[in-house]
């Protein structure tokens, strides 16, 4: 099939299966005689040994990714899993660790399973996949990267710092934002987006007053999911173009790249689309006020944007190349070449 124009059509995608909560785990008891083979970060292998020994024994076979998800990453767990019959992936991670999975998964037809350990990549739910290749992030799209089962439960993301959870919802916060003002946005998307954004918001403010952590992964890890199916149904825009380009040429992580941007691109596009009125429908945030309401919520959780590195030669190429992003594609607004200069600028 060739699905090259399906970013571009209004649909929703979803899993086949997601469990959730203090049960999900039962769910390995269903596949427990199948070869699995897990694949994860080795740091957070070695901070959860007692819970991953208790959910799938101590002699289970690992493989390890440690970074963003490079072209080289992707061939070599391929080609790992050519030699070996295994009938199920197991990504337990951040988006890096699933969106490798979910291109071997596609290629070799082998079914996955999902463990997130994020709240904000919404990678598990996503027809995306985010690939870097000799130094350039790409993305790729297709529903058949979806996980055929996803397991959400809190368990993994009591080793996440404050910093870590807000940047990462703040990565989820921006999913729903574009998907919400996307080309392809559609009334199942904004349901979606908007319930996301509210559950976001809310629990931002709480984690700043220092509420029951417990409680607020809980709801984030909801809110990721919800704001990954927007995301992956309606895509996203212009703040993730500007991220995936600078994410990579500056070492910094995708979630901290989005922060970064943000603000700036929903305040563009806020001058040239009616769509951001939907906000009005939430408790937390009105349509006119939202902007303003996120600036400040972002000093509230003291949040430090980091600076981009760009040289002045290079900064029209680097417009060039964001304004190609497929994700300024949907972006509601085009902007022009000095618009996007003028946002790269102000985080120089």
């Amino acid at each position: 099939m060739d699905s090259k124009i399906l970013p571009f059509l209004q649909k929703i995608y979803f899993p086949a299966s997601i469990f959730l909560g203090k049960q999900s785990f039962m769910f390995l008891k269903a596949i427990q005689h199948e070869r699995k083979l897990i694949i994860i970060p080795k740091s957070l292998k070695d901070d959860n040994k007692e819970l991953l020994i208790s959910l799938f024994g101590d002699e289970f076979e690992y493989f390890f990714q440690d970074r963003e998800p490079q072209i080289e990453d992707f061939n070599k767990l391929k080609e790992h899993c050519q030699k070996n019959n295994y009938d199920y992936l197991i990504a337990v991670g951040g988006g890096s660790v699933i969106d490798s999975v979910k291109m071997v998964k596609k290629e070799l037809n082998i079914k996955m399973v999902a463990f997130p350990t994020a709240v904000g990549s919404g990678a598990e739910v996503s027809q995306y996949v985010l690939l870097i290749d000799n130094g350039v992030k790409k993305v790729f799209s297709s529903p058949e990267f979806l996980p055929e089962i996803i397991i959400l439960n809190t368990s993994f993301l009591n080793s996440l710092t404050k910093e870590q959870i807000i940047f990462q919802s703040i990565d989820a916060l921006s999913h729903g934002l574009e998907s919400l003002a996307s080309k392809a946005s559609n009334h199942f998307s904004d349901i979606l987006a908007l319930d996301s954004i509210e559950i976001i918001y809310r629990n931002l403010n709480k984690l700043n007053e220092k509420g029951n952590k417990e409680e607020i992964l809980e709801e984030l890890q909801i809110a990721s999911i919800l704001s990954g199916l927007a995301q992956s149904s309606a895509a996203t825009g212009l703040c993730h173009a500007l991220a995936h380009y600078f994410g990579v040429k500056n070492n910094i992580s995708h979630s901290k790249a989005v922060a970064v941007f943000l603000t700036d691109v929903l305040d563009l596009n806020y001058k040239h689309t009616d769509k951001y009125r939907k906000i009005g429908r939430l408790k937390s945030l009105s349509s006119d006020n939202f902007i303003k309401n996120i600036q400040e919520l972002f000093s509230k959780l003291e949040i430090k944007l980091e600076k981009i590195n760009v040289l002045s030669e290079d900064i029209i190429k680097a417009a060039e190349e964001i304004k190609k992003d497929i994700c300024s594609l949907t972006n509601p607004y085009s902007p022009s070449l000095e618009e996007i200069i003028e946002i790269i600028k102000k985080h120089q």
